[in-house]
């Protein structure tokens, strides 16, 4: 499906913006199974807004050439005095509040007209009238499209609604601030991402500069665990794909050798400008990714602190330095297994086949007691109360107990990796 999308949400700092700062782009989303989730996905990542901050508008349907409530000026009296169409009837066309479901299925049709406004801010054209009007004109319009007895209410009206939208506004704050506490989690959670299903974050990098739109439709398509990821910590993979010292050495870092020097990442420091950038934007985005780039380097040493990155023997980037630990006192081995059910050395295993019959047999034989054993540590353990809040929430899914308290802790404690993991793949008891 194919929209029209004009955004008023600041990629700085969620703001409202005026009809001149705005930026119009023609999206096109490929997938026929694409949710408005996915849709929100994408309208963040390619106006470089919070993906949280911002809600859709229906500015009309391409083929009605006329506002969604299918009214014209002629056949509504309230058109003839509002110098703007009424915008509340699209509520009932158009519904956003399920996000889950499918764009055709919400009332969305190819060549659609949307508009990305804030969060708790009015319709998109009321919106718009009151910053090129007087709140005495803006209340005048309300009046009018609502069949309000006098504009003496409808100001009154509008008042309340600006301090509850500064109340509003207030809330959103103090929740941008408690997500800023977890992202050191939720950028560890990109790399894990990253490690287990990009070979190499540079050829990543190169496809995304070239063709932003198409490389996250195909993850989204083939790895929507990964495009789910990349959508909660947009900022951070921007960066990275901006940077060619940073992606360097993040390839180094998943995949073996090192990190990279500080020096390489100065160098870059003064390039970093993302090929679909507006112009006049260059000093918002220079201070923009330097923060960016702040925080990958925390996620670097977070990371790393955490027992992630390529190499090593094996010891699974599912756990925490907490569980190493623990594992570690217990005396348990843990590996990953491969999809064909070897472990680290699984390949020794299969190259001692001239060795006796039993070689293989016996390597086969003894993984499947070393997983149970890893499930059964795992199952052993008891959860904090906040952990066991999330492992409830997860049996909301449909799926027991002790197959959402393996998902949990096989995910790093992530609620959402361990939903993707549930429905795609169930971990067996």
């Amino acid at each position: 499906m194919r929209f029209t999308v004009t955004c008023f949400v600041s990629s700085v700092n969620s703001a409202m913006l005026s009809k001149e700062a705005a930026t119009t782009k023609e999206i096109t989303v490929a997938n026929p199974q694409a949710t408005v989730q996915n849709l929100r996905a994408t309208v963040a990542i390619q106006f470089r807004i919070n993906v949280m901050a911002f809600e859709f508008h229906l500015d009309r349907h391409d083929d009605a050439g006329a506002p969604a409530d299918g009214e014209t000026p002629e056949s509504s009296p309230n058109a003839v005095t509002s110098p703007l169409p009424p915008q509340q009837p699209q509520q009932p066309v158009v519904d956003f509040s399920d996000e889950k479901r499918l764009l055709a299925e919400c009332g969305l049709r190819d060549g659609d007209h949307l508009s990305v406004v804030p969060k708790n801010h009015s319709s998109s054209a009321v919106t718009a009238a009151a910053l090129d009007s007087p709140a005495t004109k803006r209340a005048r319009v309300e009046a009018t499209a609502a069949g309000l007895p006098s504009t003496e209410s409808a100001v009154t009206r509008v008042m309340d609604e600006e301090e509850e939208e500064s109340e509003l506004d207030e809330e959103d704050e103090e929740e941008d601030e408690e997500e800023e506490g977890g992202d050191g989690e939720g950028r560890s959670d990109l790399f894990d991402a990253l490690r287990e299903v990009v070979p190499d974050v540079t050829v990543l990098r190169q496809e995304f500069l070239a063709n932003p739109q198409g490389v996250m439709e195909r993850i989204e398509r083939l790895h929507p665990s990964l495009f789910q990821v990349i959508t909660q910590n947009q900022r951070t993979f921007v960066a990275l794909m901006n940077n060619e010292g940073l992606a360097k050495a993040a390839q180094g870092m998943l995949h073996g050798g090192l990190a990279g020097s500080d020096g390489d990442e100065e160098d870059e420091e003064g390039s970093l400008e993302w090929s679909m950038g507006e112009e006049g934007e260059e000093m918002d985005e220079d201070e923009e990714m330097a923060e960016a780039e702040e925080q990958l380097n925390a996620l670097i040493h977070d990371y790393i602190a955490s027992g992630g990155g390529g190499g090593g023997d094996g010891a699974a980037g599912d756990f925490d330095a907490a569980d190493l630990a623990e594992l570690e006192a217990s005396g348990m081995r843990v590996e990953e297994l491969d999809s064909e059910g070897n472990g680290a050395d699984g390949e020794d295993n299969n190259n001692n086949n001239g060795g006796g019959g039993s070689s293989s047999g016996t390597g086969a034989h003894a993984k499947a007691p070393r997983r149970q054993s890893d499930k059964a540590f795992i199952l052993s353990r008891t959860p904090s109360e906040e952990e066991e809040k999330k492992i409830q929430a997860l049996t909301e899914l449909g799926f027991s107990y002790d197959q959402c308290k393996l998902a949990f802790y096989l995910c790093h404690r992530s609620v959402d990796r361990a939903s993707n993991m549930l429905f795609e793949a169930p971990p067996e008891l």
